[in-house]
C-alpha cells in the first residue's frame, strides 16, 4: 500500500480534528505535566528533553502553559 506521508497526515487530521504535529505536541505537554507532578523541581531544560523537545526554547515556544 503506497500511501504518501501527506495523504496520511490529511487522513489523520480528518479523523482526529488535529494535525499530527499538534497531536504530538499535546502528548508531549501531557507528559510534561505528568512528570512535574512527580518531580516539581526538575529544570525546564531537563523537562523539555524528557518530553522529546529539542530544547527548553522549543518547549517554551509551544505555548504549553506548563511551568517548570
Amino acid at each position: 500500500a503506497c500511501v504518501s506521508t501527506r495523504h496520511l497526515s490529511r487522513l489523520f487530521a480528518l479523523h482526529t480534528g488535529v494535525s499530527v504535529v499538534a497531536y504530538q505536541q499535546q502528548l508531549r505537554i501531557a507528559r510534561a505535566q505528568e512528570i512535574l507532578v512527580h518531580n516539581p523541581m526538575l529544570s525546564q531544560e531537563r523537562l523539555a528533553q524528557a518530553c522529546g523537545f529539542a530544547s527548553a526554547r522549543d518547549f517554551d515556544g509551544c505555548g504549553s502553559g506548563v511551568v517548570a
